[in-house]
C-alpha cells in the first residue's frame, strides 16, 4: 500500500468569506434553541423524561438523507505513530470463511500463512481480531493517535464527564462486555434528529462489543449529537475543526442507518451498490442536489448553469420528488460534493459509488479525512479551487476519460473496499477504546455502594445496596422510545 498524501496542512486552513464570518462571529456557537430539552436519567429503570431549558444546539441536520452538505478537514497521517503502535499479527482467520453477520463463522487460529483482508470476504465482518483490524486499516487511526496523543499527559478525569448543564450529549459506559447509558441530554422537537442519531450511534457501539470475541476495557464516556460541537471537553464528535484538539472523533451515526426513503441502513446501502461500480455505464454527467443555502453553493449553480454536463440543481422544499436516494446518485460518473453548516453526512456514501468525487479543500474533519488524496498516482478525488473552476475541470475530464476511471478505481479500492467498509468502522471504534482507556483516569463502575439503614437505636438496621449509574442499552433500547414517543 502506497504512501497516502494528505492535503497541505497550511491550505486547510483557507475558508471563503461567509465561513470566515460565521466562525469568527460565533454565529453557530450562539444560535440557541432553549424550548425543550429531554433530560433521561437512567438511575430511574423507567428513564423518565424530564423537559427542561437548555442550550443545546439547535442547528438544522446535516446528515446524508438532507441536500445538506457540510464541511469536512484534512489532517497528516500519523503513519510513523500508526507503525509503531501496530499489534501482533499471530493470529489469522481461516481462509476462505464468509462473514454473514455480527460473528462470522471464521475461527482464530495461528500458523498459517498471513492473513489479507479480502473485500468480498470481509467488508461485513464486524468480528476481525485486533491484529485483523491492524493487517486490514493500518492507516485508519491517525485521529485516534492525534487524540491519545492529545490527552497522555493531560489525561481524561471523571469531572470531565460532567453533563449537567450541557446539550445534545449522551454519556456512555462499557463495563465487563456489557453497554450501560447513564444520562442523556437531548433535545426532541421537529427538526432535531438527537434520539434518532443517539440510537443509531449506542446501536453501532452495542453491535461492536457483542461481536468482538477478545477484551475489550472498561471505558466511560461522554458523545456529542450536534453537527458541530463547540464544547472544549474531550467528547467524542461525529467531526471536528482542526483546532479543536480535545474532541475525539467517531464514527457518525450513518454508519448504522438513516432514513429509509434515503438511506436506509449502511449495509443495504452498501449491498445495493454491487451493480453500480462500472464506471463505463454511468452517466457523463456532474450531479448534485441540495439547498442553496450559502455562498459556495450560489457559486456552484451559477458556475454550472447552461452546461450539457450538469445535472446539478438546487432543492426546492415542499415540492414532491426533491429527494434523489443516495444509492442513485452512483448511477453518475462525476459527483459534487458541497460545504454546509459543518461536516458532510453525505460524503462517506458518494465515495462509496465508485465515481468521481469533485469537492473544494474540506475544512471538518471526519474519520476518514486524511484519506482523500487530490494529486499523484493514488489520487481519489479532485480538488477544485472554488466552483468557477468546475468548467475547466469537467472539460478536461470528459475528454480524458481515462483519468477519470483511475480516479474512480483508486477511490473504489481504497475507500469503498476498504477504509468505508462497515468491518472497519468496528476496528476504528474498537482502537477508540482501547486508546481512550489509557489516559482514562479512573476505573468506570455501573454501579455505587450506599449505606442504607431503617429503624432507630437497637431496632436500626443498617445494609450496603447496589445504586445503579446507568441502565444496560437493551432495556434504555426500549424505554427510550416509549418516553420520547414514536420518532
Amino acid at each position: 500500500m502506497g504512501t497516502f498524501q494528505s492535503w497541505d496542512y497550511e491550505r486547510m486552513y483557507t475558508l471563503s468569506s461567509w465561513q470566515k464570518s460565521r466562525y469568527n462571529n460565533g454565529d453557530w456557537k450562539d444560535r440557541i434553541n432553549g424550548d425543550r430539552l429531554a433530560t433521561m436519567s437512567p438511575q430511574d429503570s423507567s428513564v423518565v423524561s424530564m423537559i427542561k431549558g437548555s442550550s443545546a444546539i439547535g442547528t438544522a441536520s446535516t446528515c446524508a438523507c438532507t441536500p445538506s452538505a457540510t464541511l469536512a478537514g484534512a489532517l497528516p497521517p500519523l503513519r510513523d505513530e500508526l507503525a509503531s503502535n501496530s499489534q501482533d499479527s499471530s493470529k489469522h482467520r481461516v481462509p476462505g470463511s464468509h462473514s454473514t453477520g455480527l460473528h462470522s463463522s471464521n475461527t482464530h487460529v495461528s500458523g498459517q500463512s498471513e492473513w489479507k483482508f479480502d473485500p468480498a470476504r470481509d467488508s461485513f465482518d464486524y468480528s476481525l481480531s485486533d491484529s485483523q483490524c491492524d493487517n486490514a486499516f493500518p492507516d485508519y487511526y491517525a485521529e485516534i493517535d492525534r487524540a491519545a496523543m492529545y490527552y497522555k499527559d493531560r489525561g481524561i478525569s471523571e469531572d470531565d464527564m460532567n453533563i449537567t448543564e450541557r446539550g445534545n450529549v449522551v454519556r456512555a459506559m462499557i463495563y465487563d462486555h456489557q453497554l450501560y447509558i447513564m444520562q442523556t441530554h437531548i433535545t426532541v422537537e421537529p427538526g432535531i434528529f438527537d434520539l434518532p442519531r443517539m440510537m443509531a450511534i449506542l446501536g453501532s457501539i452495542h453491535r461492536v462489543i457483542v461481536a468482538h470475541q477478545g477484551p475489550i476495557p472498561n471505558v466511560e464516556f461522554v458523545f456529542s449529537l450536534a453537527d458541530a460541537e463547540w464544547n472544549p471537553a474531550p467528547f467524542w464528535t461525529l467531526c471536528r475543526a482542526p483546532e479543536d484538539e480535545s474532541h475525539w472523533v467517531m464514527p457518525d451515526f450513518g454508519y448504522w442507518a438513516w432514513d429509509n426513503k434515503i438511506v436506509g441502513s449502511y449495509q443495504q446501502f452498501v449491498r445495493e451498490l454491487e451493480d453500480k461500480s462500472d464506471f463505463s455505464k454511468k452517466k457523463q454527467l456532474a450531479f448534485w442536489r441540495g439547498s442553496d443555502s450559502n455562498e459556495e453553493r450560489h457559486d456552484l449553480l451559477r458556475a454550472a448553469e447552461g452546461h450539457e454536463w450538469a445535472d446539478i440543481e438546487a432543492i426546492i422544499w415542499g415540492r414532491p420528488g426533491n429527494f434523489t436516494r443516495m444509492v442513485d446518485h452512483c448511477d453518475y460518473q462525476y459527483l459534487v460534493q458541497t460545504e454546509g453548516n459543518s461536516y458532510s453526512g453525505r460524503l462517506k456514501y458518494i465515495l462509496n459509488c465508485a465515481s468521481v468525487v469533485l469537492m473544494r479543500r474540506p475544512y471538518w474533519i471526519e474519520t476518514f479525512t486524511h484519506l482523500l488524496q487530490s494529486s499523484g498516482p493514488d489520487q481519489n478525488v479532485i480538488e477544485l479551487d472554488g466552483f468557477v473552476t468546475l468548467p475547466d475541470v469537467m472539460s478536461h475530464h470528459l475528454s480524458h476519460p481515462e483519468d477519470s476511471e483511475n480516479i474512480a478505481r483508486n477511490a473504489k479500492e481504497l475507500l469503498k473496499e476498504r477504509y468505508l467498509t462497515p468491518a472497519a468502522q468496528a476496528c476504528y471504534w474498537r482502537k477508540m477504546f482501547e486508546k481512550w482507556a489509557k489516559v482514562q483516569s479512573w476505573e468506570p463502575k455501573p454501579w455505587t455502594v450506599e449505606q442504607k439503614s431503617e429503624g432507630e437505636g437497637k431496632d436500626q438496621k443498617v445494609w450496603e445496596e447496589k445504586v445503579w449509574n446507568g441502565v444496560t442499552w437493551e432495556l434504555f433500547m426500549l424505554t427510550a422510545y416509549n418516553s420520547q414517543g414514536k420518532v
